[in-house]
């Protein structure tokens, strides 16, 4: 025999109707999460310029951007040459070459990147980044140096010359990122922008290194390191003033 049916007083008396307040209301217009103010502060900017690069443009602006660079770094070591015996200095070749060339990759992937929510990376990243990445290519010049000379006047004069050069082969490529990296900087903008100087001077240091002969650790913290600083000192206020999305 079946159990005999309940009748509806029993149910509704075994049901808490007072529980069926905790269930959201699926329609109802309740407040949505609060945003974070940067995500707010993004999409006010897009709105406000309604001449906004597309994603088509940008990508073809930093293609420009990277090749006319590339064909200007590569135009100097054409027409001056690539110092004798480099890839049987595997000291030079590691650490006046191929150390300034990775670290600067690595600077401009992290003032381009888009991070979070589009933001870039976070600000501690970018300070570490920006402090690392020329104290450890000063760092690999030294450790790699065959010699360290110490008179005066020999300094001087051939670090002026590198530095000379390395600066005048960044200017191009300067001009190229105000070109192909406008308005990529949201947030951080100073940090940022010294770090694409600081990219585009460890570029240019890395061809440098290709032509120059000299493999002294000092000459080469004077001439080949200290163009990277005045590289991201100028970035800091030039290229800042293009790349800032505000």
């Amino acid at each position: 025999m079946s159990e005999p049916n309940r009748s509806a007083e029993h149910f509704a008396g075994e049901l808490d109707l007072a529980a069926l307040g905790d269930i959201p209301d699926p329609i109802s217009k309740a407040k949505a999460p609060t945003r974070p103010a940067e995500v707010d502060r993004v999409q006010g900017l897009l709105r406000a310029e309604p001449h906004a690069l597309t994603r088509g443009e940008v990508k073809r602006r930093r293609l420009v951007a990277l090749g006319v660079s590339a064909l200007w770094l590569s135009s100097f070591i054409a027409t001056f040459g690539m110092r004798r015996g480099l890839e049987s200095s595997v000291g030079p070749l590691v650490g006046h070459v191929l150390a300034p060339a990775a670290l600067g990759a690595l600077a401009l992937y992290a003032a381009i990147a888009r991070g979070r929510l589009g933001l870039g990376p976070r600000a501690e990243w970018l300070v570490g980044i920006t402090v690392v990445a020329p104290a450890a290519f000063a760092a690999l010049a030294a450790l790699t140096a065959t010699t360290f000379d110490t008179h005066a006047d020999a300094i001087a004069f051939h670090a002026f010359a590198c530095g000379g050069f390395a600066i005048v082969l960044g200017t191009i490529p300067m001009i190229a990122a105000i070109y192909g990296l406008r308005r990529v900087c949201v947030t951080a903008a100073p940090w940022r922008s010294a770090l694409i100087g600081i990219g585009i001077g460890l570029a240019s240091v890395s061809v440098l290194g290709m032509h120059c002969g000299t493999a002294d650790g000092i000459h080469v913290l004077a001439g080949h390191v200290a163009p990277v600083l005045v590289m991201a000192l100028l970035a800091t206020f030039v290229v800042r003033r293009f790349a800032r999305a505000d």
